[in-house]
């Protein structure tokens, strides 16, 4: 299923309404339903193919890349700042351009995660701008305080295991070389 312009912009927007509404409102289950409508399966799937920005801790860089490496060779539109910030480039302008135009984010959760200011700030922002935010651990840690609305998939003991179910959830399995 592909939908239009208008249709995903929509879906943005309404995404961005409830999600206001939720913080407003955090005891109401039906807004908070109505949130988690708006991350079904097609929504994540079409928010990807605007790219899929991997956010992560320093500590976890190996992960990010082994992540990078592996949606890549399934053809899955991916960002990440050790591969697609040229040398040369500004970093705050390459990852706010990249941000903005990604439609779902992938936050690899560790230990070190956990404790980024930076990553917690780019992960709000992300949700305030209606966009999809996939949480994927790493290492085991407490994700109970996490707001993502998408249940986190746990890499932390099988990476292969970990990658199908992403895959699943980001990519129709129509379009799937693995």
């Amino acid at each position: 299923m592909s939908f239009s312009t208008t249709e995903t912009i929509n879906i943005i927007k309404r995404r961005l309404m409830l999600y206001k509404a939720v913080q407003e409102f955090p005891n109401n289950k039906r807004i908070r339903n109505a949130l988690i409508r708006t991350y079904a399966k097609q929504y994540i799937q079409e928010a990807a193919k605007d790219g899929v920005y991997i956010a992560y801790a320093r500590n976890d860089d190996l992960f990010a890349l082994e992540l990078d490496t592996a949606l890549r060779q399934v053809n899955v539109n991916v960002w990440l700042d050790q591969i697609d910030i040229e040398p040369d480039q500004d970093w705050d302008y390459a990852v706010k351009t990249a941000l903005n135009r990604s439609g779902v984010m992938i936050l690899v959760l560790s230990p070190s995660a956990l404790k980024d200011d930076n990553l917690h700030v780019e992960a709000l922002t992300f949700m305030e701008a209606g966009k999809i935010v996939i949480p994927v651990v790493h290492e085991a840690c407490d994700t109970e305080s996490l707001q993502s609305l998408v249940p986190p998939i746990d890499f932390s003991e099988n990476f292969e295991f970990g990658l199908r179910i992403l895959l699943q959830s980001i990519v129709d399995s129509s379009t799937v070389n693995a």
